[in-house]
C-alpha cells in the first residue's frame, strides 16, 4: 500500500495494518483529483476496484472533536445499573442519534 501511494508522489505515506487507511502528505491541493489518482493507482496495483475518501487533517480533527463530544454526551445520559447489567439497548440508541 505504502509503495502505491509514494508511486503517486505523496510524501510522508503512513499506513496501518490491515485497516486499509494511509496518512500523507500530498502536493495536490485539488482533493477530487486526487482521489482519482489514488483509485487509479490502487486498482492498477491491486488489480481490483477499490473506493478511496481522503480528508484533510482538519476535517479528521472536527470528526475527532465531535465524537469525543457525543461520547460524553451519551456517558452523561447512561447510568450505571444496580443489577449489574449494562443496558445495551439504550447505549446502541444513543450512540446511533445524529
Amino acid at each position: 500500500m505504502r509503495g502505491a501511494f509514494e508511486a503517486l508522489g505523496v510524501t510522508r505515506v503512513e499506513t496501518s495494518i490491515a485497516s486499509g487507511n494511509v496518512v500523507f502528505e500530498p502536493r495536490a491541493r485539488d482533493l477530487a483529483a486526487l482521489a482519482r489518482k489514488v483509485e487509479a493507482q490502487l486498482n492498477g496495483s491491486f488489480g481490483f476496484e477499490i473506493h478511496t475518501l481522503i480528508r484533510t487533517a482538519e476535517a479528521l480533527r472536527r470528526v475527532a472533536v465531535q465524537a469525543k463530544a457525543r461520547l460524553l454526551e451519551f456517558r452523561n445520559h447512561v447510568e450505571t445499573p444496580c443489577s449489574g447489567h449494562w443496558p445495551s439497548t439504550l447505549a446502541t440508541g444513543r450512540l446511533r442519534e445524529g
